[in-house]
């Protein structure tokens, strides 16, 4: 047998909705593809509902291992698929009854494509299901990759295929506990050819954060998703001149974080990165001015 798709589910204490991710990839039509679901040190019940699961389906493989973080965990993912596309499906999230159809329909339509990006449907907790339109993707290199930067162009793990050369450039970095796709695809969209579907392949569940989490894990990252975006090493020269403006926008996101969460000084230091960066950025809009005023009175 042929494998052609390889869906990678990571998982971390997830026991109480990882089945549902895990039964809408198995049950995918076809013979041509695996689930290979990693489970990265649960403290939950996911091993249990894992190994449970597990004798139901052949095309099903589950690893158990020490937690090491989701940017390992998709690392070891690419190590052990054999499929020529690889399909990150978050363990909170579903796949549609059709979706390898659409991404098959997609690799044959484009076989030289590193990207096929399909829309999704988000559900939200109050039951709401919002449908995204077609996707539609730039054919200039330095256009997509801006566009995914600044959120024109929305990529989500479980509606993306990318096939298995783009990892002879990218991967994933363990120092990244969050964002860690980021430079994944914007490094991918600058270098490989990408292409947008029009049918929705997965569903994408909201869940409300706290701020305070929010705060914390935007602090954490910080400035060093600009370093790995632009990675001379993964992205062309004609590219970091990008750079200075991305790592204002970056500051700035933080910053409106960290005011949201009444993070006063972390968010008065992130708008003084911002200003250094490029200056011309933080005037894009006067609130931003605004606020970091209001934020220096309360620090």
């Amino acid at each position: 047998m042929v494998i052609r798709f390889s869906i990678v589910i990571p998982a971390y204490n997830y026991g109480a909705v990882v089945e549902r991710a895990v039964r809408s990839a198995c049950e995918q039509a076809g013979d041509d593809f695996e689930v290979i679901v990693i489970d990265d040190g649960s403290t939950d019940d996911t091993p249990q509902v894992l190994d449970r699961i597990t004798q139901d389906f052949l095309t099903l493989k589950v690893i158990h291992q020490d937690n090491a973080g989701l940017a390992a965990v998709r690392n070891r993912g690419v190590k052990e698929a054999r499929g020529d596309y690889l399909i990150f499906l978050d363990a909170d999230d579903a796949f549609e009854a059709n979706a390898l159809a659409v991404f098959r329909a997609g690799a044959e339509s484009h076989p030289d494509a590193g990207l096929l990006i399909a829309p999704t449907v988000s559900v939200f907790d109050d039951g709401r299901m919002v449908s995204g339109g077609s996707v539609h993707v730039a054919e200039v290199p330095q256009q997509r990759f801006l566009d995914y930067l600044y959120k024109r162009l929305s990529i989500s793990n479980g509606a993306v295929a990318m096939h298995r050369r783009v990892f002879g450039l990218v991967s994933y970095n363990p120092a990244l506990r969050q964002t860690e796709d980021i430079p994944v695809f914007a490094q991918c969209l600058a270098n490989f050819e990408a292409v947008g579907l029009s049918e929705p392949t997965t569903r994408i569940y909201k869940h409300a954060g706290s701020m305070r989490h929010n705060a914390d894990t935007a602090l954490a990252v910080g400035l060093s998703l600009v370093d790995e975006v632009f990675n001379p090493e993964r992205l062309p020269s004609e590219f970091q001149q990008y750079r200075a403006h991305y790592r204002a926008r970056r500051a700035l996101s933080v910053f409106r974080i960290c005011k949201r969460a009444e993070r006063y000084p972390e968010a008065c230091d992130y708008f003084k990165l911002a200003w250094q960066a490029d200056w011309k950025a933080c005037l894009r809009k006067p609130e931003y001015l605004l606020k970091y005023l209001s934020c220096k009175i309360k620090a």
